[in-house]
């Protein structure tokens, strides 16, 4: 069943124009600053990533064979009809800036549980000598390990598949694979799913990519990146962007920035941005979904800036978005807007779009807090807790 009409799909693209002159003068200036803000990682550090990601997934089929061995299970491959691990998010989606983390999950068969990735995996990654800043996050909506390895970042989850062997023509976007899956293990795929289908729905994604780098480096530099703290994170700027990607399927990466600033500038919150209608029930699964479970409706509606996941179960991604911090990212959108409006008309150059916000001088009053732990791993356990929810 689909819910549609609350979230406003684009149909038809706005505009499938071709590039002007113009607009390739002011891309090949928004490639320059890119290229001297170092937002492209070079060949050299994505080489280094494939290795270390080849060094993780021995580090798990390993794993895995171990657990099988202890459960009697000798007789099963530790091979990709028993796991299979995927990378989400910004490094899938090659959006990724440099020394950017790696989202990763573990899909494993039905023999294999959360409770040995905590008591085998995690003890293994603390006798390696190339981890450091092992932390363990059980209590979590999305319980994860975090590392560091061969100097990048890692989020390790689990999603479980309730199947002794995983089929060559393993589909994760197909909603039956979450069929008796739980929670966790839903939201763990639901990385996946949503970091796959955003692909599928955005025609143009090799361009695509270079605005939304942009955007995640505009959003550092102005203060209104983090998700736990209420502004934007990776996967809400990427929904945000491909909707205008959508829009715009034949723009250049310049083109898709303004017009990025012009459409949110303007959005009529709490108006849900969204790229696919929302799917209310999905082969009988009745997940949770946004907006349709009576028990939640009430606090779904509050939501300030909804920004709605394209995978069933729908999910807003920007839920912990206040009406003071809508407020603080409307102000940007629309400083965005006029600035984009300048550099067009060759008023004003794109590095004053990137300008770091003075926060010393913007506002009058601060509130510092101060979070203190027994020792380092109590923190990190904290931290990671935090993050994680």
């Amino acid at each position: 069943r689909v819910m549609a009409g609350l979230v406003q799909v684009v149909q038809e693209p706005i505009s499938t124009a071709d590039p002007s002159e113009r607009d390739r003068q002011l891309n090949d200036s928004l490639m320059q600053l890119m290229t001297d803000e170092n937002l492209l990682p070079t060949d050299e550090e994505e080489r280094l990533r494939v290795r270390a990601l080849g060094k993780l997934n021995e580090i798990v089929r390993d794993f895995v064979r171990r657990t099988l061995d202890k459960k009697g299970l000798t007789d099963l491959p530790a091979d990709d009809t028993a796991y299979r691990l995927r990378t989400f998010g910004s490094y899938r989606l090659d959006v990724h800036l440099p020394g950017a983390d790696m989202d990763t999950v573990v899909i494993v068969i039905k023999h294999i549980d959360r409770k040995d990735m905590f008591e085998d995996l995690y003890p293994h990654f603390e006798s390696r000598a190339d981890v450091k800043d092992l932390v363990k996050v059980e209590e979590a909506r999305v319980p994860v390990i975090k590392f560091t390895m061969d100097d990048f970042e890692f989020d390790l989850a689990m999603a479980r598949l309730p199947i002794v062997s995983i089929p060559d023509d393993f589909d994760i976007t197909d909603d039956r694979h979450l069929r008796g899956v739980d929670t966790q293990s839903v939201t763990s795929l639901n990385g996946v799913r949503v970091t796959d289908t955003i692909m599928t729905l955005v025609p143009t994604m090799a361009t695509l990519k270079f605005a939304i780098r942009c955007l995640k480096l505009w959003a550092k530099r102005r203060g209104v990146y983090k998700n736990v703290l209420g502004f934007l994170g990776g996967i809400s700027i990427e929904i945000m962007a491909a909707r205008i990607g959508q829009m715009y399927p034949k723009a250049l990466p310049c083109k898709l920035l303004s017009a990025f600033f012009l459409v949110y500038s303007t959005w009529q919150w709490p108006m849900p941005v969204g790229l696919v209608d929302i799917k209310t029930n999905s082969c009988d699964l009745n997940l949770m979904v946004w907006m349709s479970c009576p028990q939640f409706e009430m606090s779904d509606k509050r939501h300030e800036m909804p920004i709605i996941t394209p995978v069933y179960p729908s999910q807003n991604a920007t839920a912990n978005v206040s009406r003071s911090t809508l407020k603080i990212m409307t102000e940007e959108f629309v400083r965005g807007k006029e600035l984009c409006k300048k550099i067009e008309m060759g008023q004003a150059e794109w590095s004053e779009l990137f300008e770091p916000l003075d926060v010393l001088n913007k506002y009058v009053h601060y509130l510092q807090v101060s979070i203190k732990a027994p020792d380092k791993a109590q923190y990190g356990m904290w931290k990671g807790f935090t993050e994680a929810n």
